[in-house]
């Protein structure tokens, strides 16, 4: 295994960046294009099958009742007087006759390697038992009397009523086997819920008025006689407006509490309601007997049944032992008398452990998995590395194993001098040399990693830790997008621009491919002019890694070489005769005819790019509606002119009535005629319009743009570095925002840490190092 390692380590070294460039670009080649290789940080990773045979040693108290049938036994084999510190447990079938509580002795365990030397490792064929022998430590061997109960064997009963006593009084009768009535308190009657305690009630048939309607008259008070005429009999009860006195309660209202009797009390509706309740009538009294108590106000109790006393459940009713009243005790369990056996064990375990070890620090965030490097090992038998039984040592490490093993130990917690020790381990590994390489996407401007396993071989593995061409999609609508439908609909400064850089992106992409194949120095040279593209749709993006992707380029437009002016456009050249000449040292000729064939369509771009309207026009999302919201405004206008007249208030047109002539021309003081102000200054707004559109045509067929200097002496600065760019930062040292090009000025507002805090042109804010500004 060590020389096997040896030579993959070695073979690992002659590996250059340039074969693990190689090994990408056939992987990945379209992504390979988009990359470039910045740093290359290798290692060696151990991937092993390691397994350990470990023993411990632990010190326990075993506390249990030193009952009759164990109690013998106990004081044969572990009462007996010895000088040694450690005894062997000849009889270990004492531990399941025992009822014992277990507890680990932790004062003696702290002490590691205590009795390490004194106990054997029982082994056959030099290998480990599983189930190691007892010991048993005579001092911290004895038996005592119980505390609990002091050898009594028994306990008072801990239950509240009874203390002791078995046989008590009830608590609810107090020994009186009778408890006062509930219902009536004791008295043997109660008060009548019905009418109160008052004897009567309201009068049901005339509900409490004392008069009933005549049943003689109807309540009319006399009798109609028909005998062909109306006439008025006077009622033969006389009852005098049809009325009379109730003959239930006499015309009182109130009658007695009662429910039936010579007089019906209660009737119709409130008879079926008295039903329904059961309720209860005292007949005139204003109480009622309770049936349910003795005339003393007494019922039986229930809890003791009449008999005054209770009997515990819990204790004991026997004299037997002096237990009447009392209850085992719960720690001897009645045998009055303890044993303690305080004994030290040993444990075998196995351990083992099969995944990558050694790996560097960045290697330990879960980006490499252990199913990446299993291709790669060689199944191989483990080798015995160490040894260790009764004081015997043995070592069998070769260069990579003890530095494999200490590794994995801490890993496992154990170890050779402490508890857990180990007593033998062994272990197989298959050496895999790894490259971890990170690269610039020079397209989206950011930083990634990624790595090669098993470098040594010739077919490595190539793992990518994250997708730079990854496109993040938006939920609902997309910002940029909606950013760059608004910025083309009114061609806006931000969307020129940002147009300007997608073809500038575009030509040179064509041109680094022109050969065929792009280089890492031509690479350098596309990181240094590409940013970020934070401003691009997720269209726009994609659009891009395709470009750079693509074994075969989509042909050229015209429309991929618009700039909007001719400054933009020279910078463009400039860039592109950059790529050309020192991105390989040699201007080919296919790169010649690349930038050739790009001036040419610059030029066409210029002609046929489109103007401010068209711009409008052909941004089909605002023009559209645009132009429907006017056409709705305009017809709305004529239909409330022709088909509305009445909206127009005659009474506003009588209030200012004006003539022909004084719409025109109205009369100096002098009486002379001079022109309406109105009139005049509607001609001279009819000129203005006439002039600023003839002005707007005239600079949509020229195709120019008027800028206007800042009239601020403001004073800007520089980048002055060999790369050709500095890093601009979010705080001094901290994280990069973007890149800033050489011949991009800004001004300096501040400075922070041997940093200068710039403001770029477009309104960022950063921070630079001083020793890359200059002044312009």
């Amino acid at each position: 295994m060590e020389k096997t390692a040896s030579q993959s380590i070695e073979k690992a070294k002659n590996v250059s960046t340039d074969d693990l460039k190689a090994v990408i670009k056939s992987e990945n080649p379209k992504l390979y294009d988009q990359l470039l290789i910045v740093a290359d940080k290798r290692t060696d990773v151990f991937y092993n099958n390691y397994s350990a045979k470990t023993f411990i040693r632990k010190a326990y108290k075993y506390t249990f009742p030193l009952k009759n049938d164990v109690v013998d036994l106990f004081k044969v084999n572990f009462l007996k007087s010895s000088q040694s510190d450690l005894v062997k447990i000849e009889e270990e079938n004492i531990f399941d006759k025992i009822d014992a509580n277990k507890e680990e002795i932790s004062s003696l365990n702290e002490k590691k390697l205590l009795f390490c030397d004194e106990i054997k490792i029982i082994a056959e064929n030099n290998l480990p038992n599983s189930k190691q022998p007892k010991y048993y430590i005579p001092e911290l061997t004895k038996s005592k009397t119980c505390n609990t109960c002091s050898g009594e064997k028994y306990l008072q009963c801990s239950e509240s009523e009874c203390r002791g006593q078995h046989i008590y009084d009830c608590y609810d009768c107090q020994g009186h086997g009778e408890t006062t009535c509930e219902s009536c308190d004791g008295r043997h009657e109660y008060t009548c819920p019905t009418c109160h305690g008052k004897g009567e009630i309201t009068c049901g048939p005339c509900s409490g008025k004392g008069q009933v309607e005549c049943n003689s008259c109807d309540g009319d008070g006399y009798k109609k006689v028909n005998d062909g005429r109306t006439e008025k009999k006077v009622c033969s009860k006389r009852c005098g407006n049809g009325w009379v006195d109730c003959s239930s309660c006499r015309g009182t209202g109130l009658t007695k509490c009662k429910f039936f009797g010579s007089e019906n009390t209660i009737t119709g509706a409130a008879f079926r309601s008295a039903i329904g309740k059961k309720k209860e009538f005292c007949k005139g009294k204003g109480t009622i007997v309770c049936n349910k108590c003795k005339p003393n106000g007494k019922i039986d109790c229930d809890t003791c049944e009449a008999s005054g006393k209770l009997t515990c459940e819990v204790c004991y009713g026997d004299h037997e032992e002096n237990r009447y009243g009392k209850v085992d005790c719960v720690t001897c369990k009645t045998a009055g008398k303890l044993g303690i056996l305080t004994t030290v064990e040993t444990q075998i375990n196995d351990k083992t452990y099969s995944n990558p070890t050694l790996l560097l620090e960045e290697y330990k965030d879960n980006q490499l998995k252990s199913n990446d490097f299993t291709p790669f090992v060689e199944k191989k038998a483990k080798k015995e590395i160490y040894s260790w039984l009764n004081g015997h040592e043995e070592s069998h490490y070769d260069n990579y194993s003890k530095d494999l093993s200490e590794t994995i130990r801490k890993s496992l917690e154990i170890s050779t001098d402490k508890y857990p020790k180990i007593l033998k381990e062994s272990i197989e590994y298959t050496c895999i040399p790894i490259s971890r390489l990170t690269y610039n996407h020079i397209l989206s401007g950011t930083t990634h990693e990624l790595s090669v396993i098993g470098i040594h071989l010739n077919n490595p593995k190539v793992i990518f830790h994250s997708d730079p061409t990854k496109v993040e999609v938006e939920k609902g609508i997309e910002k940029n997008a909606i950013k760059n439908i608004i910025g083309k609909a009114f061609t806006t400064k931000s969307y020129k621009k940002k147009t300007e850089k997608r073809n500038e992106l575009i030509l040179l992409i064509h041109l680094a491919k022109a050969d065929g194949e792009i280089e890492d120095s031509e690479k350098q040279i596309l990181a240094k002019n590409i940013l970020d593209l934070n401003d691009f749709t997720n269209k726009e993006k994609k659009e891009l890694f395709d470009t750079m992707s693509s074994d075969t380029l989509p042909k050229l437009d015209y429309k991929n070489a618009i700039f909007y002016s001719d400054n933009s456009a020279n910078q463009a050249i400039l860039k592109l005769k950059e790529l050309g000449e020192k991105a390989d040292g040699k201007f080919e000729t296919a790169e010649k005819e690349k930038i050739g064939e790009i001036e040419e369509l610059i030029q066409i771009g210029k002609k046929k790019k489109k103007g401010i309207l068209l711009n409008f026009v052909f941004t089909w999302q605002i023009s559209i509606p645009f132009f429907l919201l006017l056409g709705g405004g305009i017809t709305t206008v004529i239909w409330f002119l022709l088909f509305n007249p009445e909206s127009i208030s005659s009474e506003n047109i009588n209030k200012n009535p004006v003539s022909e002539n004084e719409k025109t021309e109205t009369t100096n003081d002098d009486g002379n005629l001079q022109p309406n102000k109105n009139t005049t200054s509607k001609n001279e707004d009819e000129a203005n319009t006439k002039n600023v559109v003839d002005v707007e045509n005239e600079d949509l067929n020229n195709n120019k743009e008027i800028f206007t200097e800042p009239t601020i002496d403001i004073q800007y600065y520089k980048i002055s570095d060999p790369d050709g760019y500095s890093n601009l930062r979010k705080t001094p040292g901290g994280e990069i925002m973007q890149k800033v090009n050489e011949g991009e000025l800004f001004e300096v507002i501040g400075e922070e840490n041997k940093h200068k805090k710039v403001k770029l042109k477009d309104g960022t804010i950063g921070y630079i190092h001083v020793s890359r500004v200059v002044q312009n």
